[in-house]
């Protein structure tokens, strides 16, 4: 469906999260509404970051960079954090696509547990 840009597709994606519980189900739905989304999506890719598997988060994170407004760059910036490097990868390509990187004075990144990976990224995102 993705590949066919069904754009109506994203629409029983987002249907198919109210219900869900097929962790494979909520992966690939929330990997095309990554890719079809659009605003009204949001709710439905946003209850799923703090989900228990760390596919799920990361695909939501995902997600949000590209269908997010701004008011949920804080959460991105958050799933950096994540236990998951996988979920932090996103989180920071996320913003990175987003064009809103944390700049290194708005993160601690002495403390941070992610901070090689801001770095690396951060230092892609100049160059």
């Amino acid at each position: 469906m993705r590949e066919l840009n069904d754009y109506e597709s994203a629409d029983v994606a987002a249907e198919v999260l109210e219900t869900a519980v097929d962790r494979d189900l909520i992966a690939n739905s929330l990997g095309l509404l990554a890719h079809l989304g659009r605003g009204e999506h949001l709710p439905a890719i946003r209850r799923h970051l703090t989900a228990s598997e760390p596919i799920i988060r990361a695909r939501a994170v995902a997600a949000l960079g590209n269908v997010g407004a701004p008011a949920d760059h804080p959460a991105m910036t958050a799933a950096l954090a994540d236990p998951s490097p996988w979920v932090a990868l996103r989180a920071a390509e996320a913003l990175r696509d987003a064009r809103a990187l944390p700049s290194v004075g708005e993160l601690d990144l002495a403390s941070h547990p992610r901070a090689e990976l801001v770095r690396q990224l951060l230092a892609g995102h100049q160059a």
